[in-house]
């Protein structure tokens, strides 16, 4: 078949695309074989590269967030489950770039506003019949576009996240201008640093990576992305190299005329004594020695995101020995045309994959440099297919074959914006959705943060009360694998103005007890302070999530309990203290003994209509005052929200409850123009869960709920959650719901409220590490305060952003020290015991026995279990044994473990600590069975504390 040509400058609604010239008018390709129509029997991943302002320019696309949504749906419908976002437009952003301008209004002499008779008859040659009127409107509406306060790359990698899509950043990095006339700021004041041609003069804007200043130019783009924006990889585009002025941009040979800047020749003298000069152009070493600066520059890259992003991909778009740009220049492959060493790239593990792009001549075609750059990779990266957007089933059924038959994995459709062009858009999206394949990487579990209402509040003092402060809570999520921030707007009180609940800002700080005085006044007015300037710090939040490329939702605790043991506390609401009718238990208000660990009796009972219509009141505010993702219904704080003995009756009507919620949130969907999502925090086992009446598996499965937040209460995380229970149970439901089970900062071995100790780095990366090798989606953490979840020095700043900046990308968890420690499930139905392994009894030849679940099993390295011993008589003399599934460990010494910072010997009077190496080779994936034994006669002892450390290996 014939695949369409390329050629979108023809009508003004796609003439500008930004600049469709350089997407080339690209040949005929070569006949493709004669597809198998029969359905595949394996699918391939689609992608596609989308431009946003080729896609305003295209009739009925709106500008701001609906249109990126519209754009993304367009890519969805059709399977592409990764698009690669443009970020650079020539010399300009689309995103928020302190190094660039954005895009905007372009200089006076640009490609469609000619100034001298050349280049008048130049853009003639490109823009075909479209006359100087047509040209005039079109610079008008793309100058029309004002990026300066609209990021696009952010609200993509937002949005797409939302519906599944991947969104990688597509940098195209050897251009600083595009035809000409969106020169980068850089480009214009550095005129020194351009491309000089054999002939000794200069190309209009192309940069030299020869220079240190342009190198670090351009590795500074790639930070800026890096840093601030959750891409999930970079696509490095090499084939756009700037101004049309200067085709061709290669000899006769097809060799790079170009290279010639001082820092090369002199560099070339220097090392060959030789000027290069006077060498053919295509002399082999003259050739090499001009590609190494592209070269380093991609090694640089990769360090970057070995360091900020481990494990994120970084593509490439290059050329083939057919290729060609502009009107037919010829272009002698990578090395010799482009002066990329593209098998150095593959061969030191610079890139991960790469794409021929397709403009053909000379007998090339898709099949040719496919094979070409495969055989140049030397099938060390994945190489995918490219293809343009079909424009009939039929193609895209030939292409499809095509590609399987080389045996590529992914299509890289150019460009995604030409399916709006196409009459049959919805048949060729139902052809293309019937054929895709989810990528690995398309639900990568990332991290959902819930924000404590009061944290903000507490964290930041008074010169933190403006906009700007607000905002830098968000901007330190940014660029992390933070993709969901979970903006807690309530306990029994709102920290906004609320309409419909009382706020914290209605509480006189002296009626407050003297113990809480202080740190509540603190809150109550830094809240007013917020207000006196007109600011909503929620709604602040939210905007800055969507400007940062953070999905922001709110959420509500459905029963806070935190002051109900004093009954005039100014912080339990109006309601709550009006009605204790409405009560769990009513007949506590007149218990004169009545303690904070009794709280659950004075939950609100929601078998109690009015109850549901008080909680109803503030979810509609929610929905109506923020434009918001989703919204979380939190039925952890607290668990309990039925008489005892009614939680089956009770699982009935908060089913019947979640249905009214989700109606609503149907409603304002429909007039956000975008989703409205609704996730539950339940219990962290599906049997606990339903016996409380908070049955996420019921609705989850009746289409309730978009994500589910198994989790502990708050006495300690738990580190056994049965995810594999959750997702059976949740069976074809697990298509519609995300399942994010959560952690808490709380660490403990038994169910004593007394002890207080946390999760540190280490803790909680084995606990991400288990969550996620047993199926969770994402990975939710509570009460992980920020700047630090707990004091110093069992977190700083910085060890949480490294946790945060980690997040649940197994690569980079596995390849450092992570703990897993034996706690309980601390959210049971009234009458079940809390089973707490610990403490465990030795005594005789009786092992001590635990399950520790520790995720994927090390394949080097060391492992050391790790014993907690009560104060009993004898335990500093007493001898003991210890096995790993069956095998016998060996004692080691304590030498190279922490244990100080741990906050555990001190606070669970752990008198000794024993210690036992575990060899990489007898540990299981999954559950690891610790066996510890008393070695000969001796008094009874007791285990306060168990764990297994894993430390990797080189």
């Amino acid at each position: 078949m014939k695949q369409a040509r390329c050629n979108p400058i023809g009508t003004l609604a796609r003439a500008g695309v930004m600049l469709a010239f350089l997407a080339g008018s690209a040949a005929a390709e070569e006949a493709a074989p004669a597809a198998d129509q029969e359905e595949p029997a394996e699918r391939l991943i689609l992608s596609a590269p989308a431009t946003h302002p080729d896609w305003m320019l295209r009739e009925g696309v709106a500008w701001g967030p609906e249109g990126v949504r519209h754009m993304l749906d367009a890519c969805k419908a059709a399977g592409w489950t990764r698009v690669y976002w443009r970020a650079l437009d020539g010399g300009r952003s689309l995103y928020k770039s302190a190094l660039m301008d954005p895009q905007g209004k372009w200089e006076d002499d640009c490609f469609y506003r000619p100034v001298s008779p050349e280049d008048k008859a130049l853009t003639a040659a490109f823009t075909g019949n479209m006359s100087a009127e047509d040209r005039e409107a079109l610079m008008a509406k793309v100058e029309s576009l004002e990026y300066a306060s609209f990021d696009t790359l952010a609200e993509a990698v937002r949005y797409g996240h939302s519906i599944g899509i991947e969104v990688h950043a597509w940098l195209s990095i050897n251009e600083d201008d595009h035809g000409w006339g969106i020169r980068s700021r850089f480009a214009i004041a550095h005129p020194e640093a351009r491309w000089r041609k054999r002939d000794g003069t200069f190309y209009h804007s192309q940069l030299s990576f020869a220079f240190p200043e342009v190198m670090a130019y351009k590795l500074a783009i790639v930070d800026e992305i890096l840093a601030n924006y959750a891409v999930d990889g970079l696509f490095l585009d090499w084939i756009r190299t700037g101004d049309v002025r200067d085709d061709p941009q290669n000899d006769p040979e097809g060799v790079a005329d170009r290279g010639y800047e001082e820092p090369l020749v002199a560099g070339f003298i220097e090392e060959y004594g030789e000027d290069p000069r006077t060498l053919p152009n295509g002399d082999e070493r003259w050739v090499r020695f001009r590609a190494r600066p592209h070269t380093e520059f991609m090694r640089e890259v990769r360090n970057r995101v070995n360091v900020q992003k481990p494990g994120m991909p970084i593509a490439v778009m290059v050329m083939h020995p057919w290729g060609y740009r502009g009107h037919k220049n010829k272009i002698d492959g990578n090395l010799r045309g482009m002066l990329l060493d593209v098998s150095a790239w593959a061969r030191e593990g610079l890139i991960d994959s790469a794409v021929a792009a397709g403009y053909y001549m000379n007998g090339g075609g898709p099949e040719r440099a496919y094979q070409a750059l495969e055989e140049e990779t030397e099938g060390k990266v994945d190489v995918w297919f490219y293809g343009w957007v079909p424009t009939s089933t039929q193609g895209f059924l030939d292409d499809f074959a095509l590609a399987k038959r080389l045996g590529a994995r992914q299509i890289l459709f150019w460009e995604a914006d030409y399916i709006d062009g196409r009459g049959n858009k919805e048949e060729l999206q139902k052809a293309m959705h019937e054929h895709a394949a989810s990528p690995p990487g398309e639900h990568a579990p990332q991290l959902v943060l819930n924000t404590d209402c009061t944290n903000f509040f507490v964290a930041h003092g008074m010169d933190d009360m403006t906009l700007e402060g607000l905002q830098s809570f968000v901007d330190d999520f940014a660029g992390t694998e933070v993709a969901y921030l979970f903006i807690n707007t309530s306990g029994q009180r709102t920290v906004f103005r609320s309409k419909v609940w009382d706020s914290y800002m209605d509480v006189d700080e002296n009626e407050l007890p003297e113990e809480l005085r202080e740190a509540n006044r603190q809150i109550n007015r830094r809240l007013v302070r917020l207000e006196e300037q007109g600011l909503d710090p929620i709604g602040a939040w939210v905007d800055r999530c969507r400007e940062k490329g953070i999905s922001p939702w709110v959420t509500m605790r459905m029963n806070d309990l935190h002051t109900v043991h004093i009954l005039d506390h100014p912080m339990n609401s109006t309601f709550w203290r009006e009605h204790p009718e409405y009560w769990r238990v009513p007949s506590s208000i007149d218990d004169d003994h009545f303690t904070a660990d009794r709280c659950a009796e004075r939950a609100f009972d929601f078998a109690h209509p009015a109850v549901r219509d008080y909680h109803m009141l503030l979810i509609r505010e929610l929905l109506e005052r923020y434009d918001v993702d989703g919204i979380e219904l939190d039925w952890m704080r607290f668990w309990a929200h039925f008489a005892p003995g009614r939680e089956k009756e009770g699982g009935a009507i908060l089913t019947e409850y979640m249905g009214e919620i989700r109606e609503l949130t149907g409603d304002w969907a429909k007039r956000r123009g975008h989703p409205v999502k609704i996730a539950a925090r339940v219990p962290s086992d599906p049997q606990h869960a339903r016996g409380l009446g908070l049955d996420g598996i019921a609705w989850a499965k009746r289409g309730l709920i978009d994500m589910l937040v198994p989790t502990p209460f708050w006495f300690t995380t738990n580190t056994d959650m049965p995810i594999e229970l959750w997702r059976e149970l949740l069976g074809p439901a697990l298509d519609q719901v995300v399942l994010a089970p959560g952690i808490e900062v709380r660490l403990h071995n038994r169910y004593v409220a007394a002890h207080c100790t946390y999760n540190d780095l280490e803790t909680s990366r084995g606990q991400v590490a288990s969550l996620v090798d047993r199926g969770a989606d994402h990975v939710y953490l509570f009460n992980y305060f920020f700047p630090s979840p707990a004091p110093e020095p069992v977190w700083t700043t910085a060890s949480f952003m490294e946790f945060l900046n980690d997040g649940a990308d197994l690569k980079a968890i596995l390849g450092k020290p992570r703990r897993h420690v034996v706690t309980f499930d601390d959210a049971v139905p009234p009458g079940v015991p809390v089973a707490c392994i610990l403490p465990a009894a030795l005594e005789g030849t009786r092992p001590a026995q635990f399950r520790i679940h520790t995720g994927p099993a090390p394949t080097s390295g060391r492992a050391v279990i790790r014993i907690g011993l009560s104060d009993k008589p004898g335990v500093e003399g007493a001898r003991f044994k210890a096995r790993v599934n069956g095998h016998v460990c060996e004692a080691v010494e304590a030498e190279g473990l922490p244990r100080g910072e741990l906050c555990v010997w001190d606070e669970f009077d752990i008198k000794r600590e024993l210690l036992f190496g575990v060899a990489p080779q007898h540990m299981n994936r999954g559950y690891n069975v610790v066996e510890v034994i008393l070695s000969g006669p001796g008094a009874p002892q007791e285990i306060v504390w168990a764990e297994i450390r894993i430390e990797p290996g080189e």
